[in-house]
């Protein structure tokens, strides 16, 4: 019967095939995420010791580190000078995101749970009812097709019907996965420019002020909110992808309008370089020059000094 049903619907196979590299796209944004969630942990808490030091460094009180439920018994702890960047709407909403991946991981919280999650943020992720996700014991975590959607249906057409609808859901799924993946992306790396203008600032033993304007605009030029990611290159990345693998994308659907709300500006500054493509090193490199340039209480040779250290901490000395 096989036969006749490969003859009759051709495509079944490469539907099937898409399917399944869909769902797999999806299992490594969700492992992301959870990786992702312990990468920022670490880096605010960096920061909030590197705050912390300058600020005793000159005799003053250092900013308290804020203790923030994004979710009902989830905390994130974050510097207070940095609470601007690291919560706002968006942000938590990435940060909840890749919370609930991290508790999955660990078994803390069930799949219901997370699709609950991705529901109810500025960039929805609606997981289909079928895809089930599993985790626990620290492993790796898991995505499997339901059985009853992709089965040797003696009838091709069923077979066929149910592939076709899932590829649209699944397809738009990925879509928002990116989207707040590239929030918490944006956020890491944001985070990371903090740290090495944190340690070049106390390197040269510059004032206190110029510290404090430093983070300041580093805050004011990056922070993430929902017109500072762009819808756009996420649907970039995944075409690129998709290309690169010769993907048969001919029923993915309309999943580019997948992502609603406000999620369609572009990427302010440095941070509209395509998230698949740059070399994050540099790009925080930038992001730190480009914080301590506009401060007029620093001398031109200061600021060379400044950037001269910042260079040797991008790889080859290169900017994006």
């Amino acid at each position: 019967m096989a036969i006749f049903i490969d003859a009759f619907y051709p495509d079944n196979k490469n539907r099937s095939k898409r399917l399944s590299e869909l769902s797999t796209d999806c299992a490594t944004l969700f492992s992301d995420a959870a990786v992702l969630k312990e990468s920022i942990d670490q880096k605010l808490a960096s920061c909030h010791e590197l705050i912390k030091k300058e600020y005793e460094g000159f005799g003053k009180q250092p900013p308290e580190l804020k203790e923030y439920s994004i979710e009902a018994g989830w905390e994130v702890y974050v510097p207070e000078l940095l609470m601007d960047l690291a919560l706002t709407e968006c942000a938590i909403c990435g940060l909840r995101w890749a919370a609930a991946h991290y508790l999955l991981k660990q078994g803390k919280i069930t799949e219901e749970v997370l699709k609950t999650v991705g529901a109810k943020g500025v960039v929805k992720v609606y997981i289909p009812r079928w895809m089930r996700i599993g985790g626990g014991a620290m492993a790796a975590i898991v995505v499997t097709v339901a059985v009853d959607m992709i089965v040797d249906a003696i009838d091709g057409a069923v077979e066929r019907s149910k592939m076709q609808s899932a590829l649209k859901e699944v397809s738009a799924t990925r879509l928002q996965c990116k989207t707040v993946d590239m929030i918490n992306r944006n956020l890491d790396t944001v985070l990371q420019a903090v740290i090495i203008s944190c340690q070049t600032i106390e390197e040269l033993k510059l004032p206190l002020e110029t510290f404090e304007q430093a983070l300041k605009n580093i805050i004011d030029k990056n922070r993430i909110t929902e017109s500072s990611i762009a819808k756009a290159n996420a649907i970039a990345y995944l075409k690129d992808l998709d290309t690169q693998r010769k993907s048969w994308t001919n029923e993915d659907g309309d999943w580019e309008d997948s992502v609603g709300g406000q999620v369609n500006g572009q990427l302010e500054l440095h941070a509209l370089q395509p998230l698949h493509g740059f070399d994050t090193q540099s790009l925080c490199c930038q992001i730190a020059l480009d914080a301590i340039r506009p401060i007029h209480n620093m001398s031109p040779e200061q600021k060379q000094l400044f950037e001269n250290r910042i260079l040797a901490k991008c790889p080859g000395g290169a900017l994006v």
